[in-house]
């Protein structure tokens, strides 16, 4: 039997996610290692081991029994068990008396025909011959040998099948510090306290309520004190179940259980849920969205470029779940919610002014495909969430789908709208956007967030008239007034300048800020980034680096980058406005 196991894993025929996890397989099953299996536990509740003890009541008992005429025989009833010691032990029924095992069989042999012992096995049922075998099992990596194993030995020997044709062993759960949890550590998360939260004194109450001795508990709650001074806060099951499966890895890597993390889950479903909130709010009443949305080719870039974002993620989505790769389709959906909906298509939207009624009409039909297929998407996720906002959606003519959980999953085929140069277009409206908008924020800092300021660009000849096709929405998502300068022309006088590549961004600064004021702040600014630059090139340099987590260092030299980089931006905007100074 564990010949055979090994044998399904080698050849295909049995897939183990992650591949790792095969040479553990093979560690427990391979010849070497295989063992008798004590299968008899003293439990209260189980299998009862159908063996029962013989006792013969004839004073002519055959030879070679033993001298307490006792002896052990097995039967799927005590009817047969009675006719086999019968026939053994050559004298009538009558003879005999049996009583059985009080053990019951070990968990793992149970559990290992769990899969067809619920179908009515050994009885050939209609759910037997319909449900199995099945095809995938999910289950920790912990118990491959003590319950995939059994399963797949025992249900291979009995059926001539394979009882799953693919084992997903999902991580293991630790907490943010990479622990094991444990009662006497303080250290282990409740669900149910995730789901609804927790003040520190409940958990502390919780601790004293159990069985721990006194000093346990004490350090128990020192451990809670320092990792929840403020309890746990209420994060939802959605958001619990999304950060599960966000941690998880192809790998098979231990989850570091991270409250932080969860709870800013938890604020992506506050933006999901805000973002289709706006939304609804500019539906015209009695709104019906089209069957079919098809594109003519003069939309807006930014309406052509979210689409084929939603197609990326659909695609990204369908191919990381088939893979396994459950943090790849969550870092998709969040991107899509998140980043591109919210961040750039809502945004450029809202910002963008009135439109004509027909291409309301178009937005509107463009925004309901993005939130109806990035729900359905969601949906294996964060179910709850997606289920209520679902619900509240228009329906499209003809539509009487009642619930999200039997809508159809979108696919590329369902959802193609891939544009790759309206995204490589669009790529560079966000580059440059952010380009503006770092420039604004270095010398336009205490502004009030109405002031735009005047930004012009001069490019080489080839490139003014692509540019000028992207200004308005440049402008719109960096909030400036923005100008493409034709081939020749020069801005006017007292900008900040930047290069980007062939490409010179210039910032009217001069008449808007008092460019001694500034250059002394930024003066001041900059001995502080310089004081805090030298104190952490300190740490890195010294012996105390070597002996740092792998974690704490990288983030230490992230944080010398990072100041290295503001440093430079200080020091050219204090040369730009001492130059417009002089």
């Amino acid at each position: 039997m564990a010949a055979d196991a090994c044998d399904v894993v080698k050849s295909g025929e049995l897939k183990l996610i992650p591949k790792s996890q095969e040479s553990t397989w093979y560690h427990w099953l391979g010849t070497s290692n295989t063992r008798p299996w004590c299968i008899s536990r003293q439990l209260w509740w189980g299998h009862r081991i159908p063996a029962y003890f013989v006792t013969v009541n004839d004073a002519n008992v055959p030879a070679g029994y033993d001298a307490d005429n006792k002896y052990w025989v097995s039967g799927t009833t005590e009817a047969k068990a009675l006719e086999k010691a019968a026939k053994r032990f050559g004298v009538d029924a009558s003879k005999i008396t049996l009583r059985r095992d009080e053990d019951v069989l070990d968990t793992w042999f149970s559990s290992g025909i769990f899969p067809i012992s619920i179908f009515g096995w050994p009885n050939k049922t209609e759910d037997m011959e319909k449900f199995y075998p099945g095809h995938l099992l999910e289950t920790g990596h912990d118990i491959l040998f003590f319950w995939v194993a059994r399963m797949v030995m025992m249900c291979k020997y009995l059926t001539g099948k394979l009882p799953f044709k693919e084992v997903y062993l999902h991580s293991m759960v630790r907490d943010a510090h990479g622990r094991k949890m444990s009662k006497s550590k303080g250290n282990v998360i409740d669900p149910l306290e995730m789901r609804d939260g927790a003040t520190l004194k409940e958990l502390q109450d919780k601790l004293e309520q159990g069985n721990l001795d006194a000093k346990e508990v004490k350090k128990a709650q020192e451990g809670q004190k320092k990792d929840f001074p403020s309890g746990i806060p209420a994060c939802g099951i959605d958001a619990l179940r999304f950060a599960l499966c966000a941690f998880s890895s192809v790998k098979g890597d231990d989850i570091n259980l991270d409250i932080k993390r969860v709870v800013g889950y938890s604020q992506f479903c506050n933006k999901v849920w805000h973002t289709t909130k706006g939304w609804f709010n500019k539906l015209p009443k009695g709104f019906v969205p089209v069957d079919s949305l098809a594109l003519k080719g003069d939309e807006p870039l930014v309406d052509r470029w979210i689409l084929s974002r939603l197609s990326a993620a659909v695609a990204e989505v369908n191919a990381a779940i088939g893979a396994y790769d459950f943090r790849k389709a969550t870092s998709a959906i969040m991107a899509f919610w998140k980043d591109e909906l919210s961040g750039v298509y809502m945004t450029f939207k809202f910002k963008a002014g009135e439109e004509t009624p027909e291409a309301t009409v178009r937005s509107n039909n463009i925004f309901y495909l993005c939130v109806d297929f990035g729900l359905r998407i969601l949906h294996p996720f964060m179910p709850f969430l997606t289920e209520d906002i679902w619900q509240r959606l228009p329906r499209r003519a003809g539509d009487t789908t009642e619930s999200i959980c039997v809508a159809d999953f979108p696919s590329k085929e369902t959802c193609n709208y891939s544009d790759a140069a309206c995204e490589e277009s669009l790529n560079r409206v966000l580059h440059l956007s952010e380009s503006c908008r770092k420039l604004s924020e270095t010398y336009f800092l205490g502004k009030p967030k109405t002031f735009q300021a005047e930004v012009y660009f001069k490019a080489p000849a080839d490139d003014v008239a692509s540019l000028k096709e992207l200004q308005q929405t440049i402008a719109i998502l960096s909030r400036v007034q923005l100008k493409v300068l034709d081939a020749g022309a020069a801005p006017p006088a007292g900008c900040a300048v930047v290069a980007d590549g062939s490409l010179e961004i210039h910032m009217l600064i001069k008449g808007h800020i008092d460019l001694g004021e500034e250059v002394k702040k930024l003066t001041a600014d900059k001995a502080t980034k310089a004081a805090a630059l030298a104190k952490k090139q300190t740490s890195l340099d010294g012996p105390g680096a070597a002996k740092m987590a792998p974690a704490a260092l990288q983030k230490l030299r992230d944080s010398v980058k990072n100041l290295t980089d503001e440093l430079a931006v200080v020091e050219r905007a204090i040369d730009t406005l001492a130059a417009l100074c002089a």
